[in-house]
């Protein structure tokens, strides 16, 4: 049972952290990162980093360490993408530059902590901060939820990132429960929480049509009605004319005959 829990688990944690290819797609299809928040990008190589080295120390390489190697790389590939987007006109919505040192500072403490420290001491203090970590992912695309409530429109928030990080946030507290590891368990059950109200606000405020703005309504369509057509033809007035004259001239004829007895 635990060695199917772990696969779905990697197979879960590994599509939640490539999720944002969707967004990288937006960004290239759209030419800028539009009002997509790279907070959720930067809380992922975050997590990574911390994950790593604290698998590294318990030496648990599958599925912890395994998952988080991959999540660090696709982390730190999706900062850089929406770095270069971010430059293209108009002017991003948000600044990516802080959440990249944030990012590089965390890694530097994770390193430190396990080289100034005692293997457990070093794995307390990582699991207690990987904890603040996953609740992070998990709530840093609600970060967006007082513009998805105003705008009515669920566009700024990842449909995949939340979708698969509600379902990686069960298989993780499953695992958790199984190895019995607090550190675990407890932020993904939290996680299960958090990511529950995304997908709910996803399907509460589904996301607007592009160029159609929140509370917009649609223009009616030009309807131009048309006078009814008389049935009578062309033809049948012609003919109807063509009769009113000969009887016309009959009438005319007979007045002139009337004139030339008397």
């Amino acid at each position: 049972m635990i060695v199917i829990i772990k696969a779905l688990s990697v197979m879960t944690a590994i599509a939640m952290n490539l999720s944002p290819l969707a967004n990288i797609y937006e960004f290239r299809k759209r030419g800028n990162t539009g009002e997509t928040h790279p907070l959720p990008l930067a809380m992922i190589a975050c997590n990574a980093s911390i994950w790593g080295v604290y698998a590294l120390l318990k030496e648990d390489y599958f599925p912890l360490f395994a998952t988080n190697l991959v999540s660090g790389i696709g982390g730190w590939t999706h900062l850089m993408v929406f770095k270069m987007y971010s430059s293209e006109k108009p002017p991003p919505k948000y600044d990516i530059m802080p959440l990249i040192l944030m990012v590089i500072l965390v890694q530097f403490m994770a390193i430190s902590c396990a080289y100034s420290m005692e293997p457990k001491e070093s794995i307390a203090w990582l699991g207690t901060f990987g904890v603040l970590m996953v609740i992070g992912v998990f709530a840093s695309p609600l970060v967006v939820i007082a513009d998805v409530i105003k705008s009515r429109s669920s566009g700024g928030l990842s449909r995949p990132l939340s979708i698969v990080g509600f379902i990686c946030s069960v298989c993780w507290t499953w695992y958790g429960f199984l190895i019995e590891d607090v550190y675990i368990w407890g932020p993904n059950l939290l996680g299960c929480i958090l990511t529950g109200v995304q997908v709910l606000l996803i399907l509460v405020f589904p996301r607007k049509r592009a160029g159609k703005k929140a509370g917009q309504k649609t223009p009616k369509s030009t309807e131009i009605e048309l006078a009814p057509v008389n049935s009578t033809s062309v033809e049948d007035k012609q003919e109807k004319g063509s009769v009113e004259m000969v009887h016309l001239r009959r009438i005319t004829a007979q007045l002139d005959g009337r004139q030339e007895g008397s």
